[in-house]
């Protein structure tokens, strides 16, 4: 059984005489990364550090960290306007097929999807990548949608299949040759 002694304040007394651990230092390295300190305070604080502090003392500034406010976090880039479907471009040289998600209400409102469609299945496209995919698919978003429709034999917007090969629309293609449906091309004005 080990024993303490006590210091006048009652504390253990290897709290004002042992160095701080290597986990409490980093504690407090992670906690200052994500509040809001002035530059004088991560100065100072960083000072301290590498002069060393005691147990005792780095559980009081862990203490004090955790009543600094959260730092806002850094706004996210803008991603490119493109409306849902589904598109085929070039990617890193590599044409690939895309479908782009854009729910309305409830939980994901506001958030833009990209999946990658490989034979019948879709995955997730994120990171770098879904921005560079979208960037693409703005560059010619009308272009996209019906290359993915002439390649695949699907509408490039809602995805049902293109049959009529005879019936040419107000712009004088079929649908097979425009790569979106009728309806759909009607609906978003591209006839």
């Amino acid at each position: 059984m080990t024993v303490y002694t006590t210091t006048r304040s009652g504390a253990p007394a290897r709290w004002t005489t042992h160095p701080a651990s290597d986990a409490q230092v980093n504690a407090i390295r992670s906690i200052a990364a994500k509040v809001a300190l002035t530059d004088e305070h991560r100065t100072r604080l960083e000072g301290r550090l590498e002069a060393g502090i005691t147990k005792g003392k780095a559980s009081e500034i862990i203490d004090w960290l955790k009543t600094v406010p959260v730092q806002d976090a850094p706004a996210r880039p803008a991603l490119p306007e493109v409306p849902e479907g589904r598109y085929a471009v070039e990617v890193e040289g590599t044409l690939g097929f895309f479908q782009v998600d854009r729910p309305v209400g409830g939980r994901w409102d506001g958030y833009t999807f990209v999946k990658q469609q490989a034979s019948d299945d879709f995955y997730p496209v994120k990171g770098e990548r879904r921005t560079t995919v979208l960037a693409a698919i703005a560059a010619d978003v009308k272009g996209a949608a019906a290359r993915y429709g002439r390649e695949l034999g699907s509408c490039g917007i809602c995805g049902r299949t293109l049959t009529d090969k005879k019936n040419k629309g107000k712009d004088g293609l079929t649908s097979l040759e425009r790569g979106i449906g009728p309806d759909c091309a009607e609906k978003h004005g591209w006839i």
